[in-house]
């Protein structure tokens, strides 16, 4: 078991990692293709909602002993001068691997307990989050295609 302040004091040379209830959560290590996604969702985030701060791997606290670091977040107005951000962001996004599925995301304790989204993202709070997953190439190797879960 590791104390949250220790996990927050520590820094790891291959990067960050998720933490939940004391243990330290391994990450799949980025690949090409994940990272070109990642890349695309936010610039297309900041290109598109100007007002909004977007950030890339930021610790998000989800609960005292929980911090997810999603691949991408969205929140409204500057970015915070906290180092990690303690409220819900408007939209969370975690680029699945290969080696990911799907259906592990959708029980991995919803990522954020509630995500809010205002101003043109919509007006309403979201309970539960909803976990919409796109994959590339689909069908017949042409853009994106949705896939409810």
């Amino acid at each position: 078991m590791v104390p949250v302040r220790e996990y927050l004091n520590t820094s790891l040379p291959d990067g960050d990692r998720d933490y939940v209830d004391g243990r330290i959560v391994e990450r799949n290590v980025g690949e090409v293709e994940h990272a070109d996604v990642h890349g695309r969702i936010y610039r297309y985030l900041c290109d598109h909602y100007p007002a909004f701060w977007s950030g890339i791997e930021v610790r998000v606290q989800v609960r005292p002993t929980r911090f997810r670091l999603p691949d991408v977040i969205l929140v409204a107005g500057d970015k915070t001068t906290e180092s990690i951000v303690s409220f819900p962001p408007h939209v969370a996004v975690e680029v699945l691997s290969k080696d990911d599925r799907a259906e592990e995301m959708q029980g991995a304790d919803r990522r954020l307990p509630r995500v809010r989204c205002k101003g043109r993202l919509g007006s309403q709070s979201v309970h539960p989050p909803r976990l919409h997953t796109y994959h590339r190439g689909r069908p017949r190797g042409q853009g994106w295609s949705p896939q409810r879960c």
